[in-house]
C-alpha cells in the first residue's frame, strides 16, 4: 500500500550476521571484527547506503568515516539482493550494497556532532558521492523522539524512548514518508 502510494522511499533487508563486519574506535585505533556475533549495542544514529566492489573497500570507507567520529562503532551489513534470495540469477560481476549503520552514543543521543565533526563528515559525503560510492545517507533523531514497534503473535505494542540499545541484531530497515508518528 505504502510502496504503491510512492509513501515507501526505500528499504531492504540485510543478510545476517556472519556477512557483516564491526568496526570499534577506541583512542584513536580501529578495531575491525567480522562476523558471525551476537548483538551488542544496536541504537542506530545514521545509515549510510554504499555501493562498492568488495567488502575491503566498505571496509576502508567506514574507517575513514569513523575516524571523524572518534570513540565508537560503526557496523557494515551486505544488502539483501534479489538474487540472494531466490527472485533471480545474480548478474555478472554486481556491485556489492552495503548498509554502513552508524552506532548512537551519548553526542547523536544529545542532539548531535560537534561543528568540525560535521564539516569533515560534509566532505567526506562529498567525496563518497562523486566516487559513486553513497548511494544515500539518513540521519536519525535521538531516541527520545522516537517510537520502537513491537510486534508478538500479531499483536503491536508501541514503546516510547528514548531507548537503551538493544541487543537484538538489526535486520533491515524501512523510510517511509508518513503524515506524522501516529501514522
Amino acid at each position: 500500500e505504502y510502496a504503491k502510494s510512492g509513501r515507501l522511499i526505500d528499504g531492504a533487508g540485510l543478510n545476517g550476521s556472519a556477512t557483516r563486519t564491526r568496526l570499534t574506535f577506541r583512542d584513536g585505533r580501529c578495531t575491525v571484527k567480522h562476523g558471525p556475533y551476537r548483538g551488542e549495542h544496536e541504537l542506530p544514529a545514521a545509515t549510510l547506503l554504499l555501493k562498492v566492489r568488495t567488502r575491503e573497500e566498505a571496509i576502508s570507507w567506514g574507517e575513514r568515516y569513523g575516524k571523524i567520529l572518534g570513540d565508537g562503532e560503526l557496523e557494515l551489513g551486505k544488502v539483501n539482493e534479489p538474487w540472494d534470495i531466490g527472485l533471480m540469477p545474480a548478474p555478472e560481476n554486481p556491485p556489492l550494497q552495503i548498509l554502513l549503520i552508524e552506532k548512537a552514543d551519548a553526542a547523536t543521543e544529545g542532539g548531535g556532532r560537534s561543528a568540525k565533526q560535521k564539516a569533515e563528515l560534509t566532505r567526506l559525503k562529498t567525496e563518497m558521492t562523486k566516487a559513486g560510492v553513497l548511494v544515500r545517507s539518513l540521519q536519525l533523531q535521538p531516541s527520545a523522539k522516537a517510537k520502537r514497534l513491537q510486534f508478538t503473535n500479531n499483536d503491536l505494542r508501541v514503546l516510547d524512548g528514548p531507548f537503551a540499545e538493544s541487543k537484538e541484531l538489526l535486520g533491515g530497515f524501512a523510510v517511509m514518508e508518513l503524515g506524522g508518528m501516529d501514522e
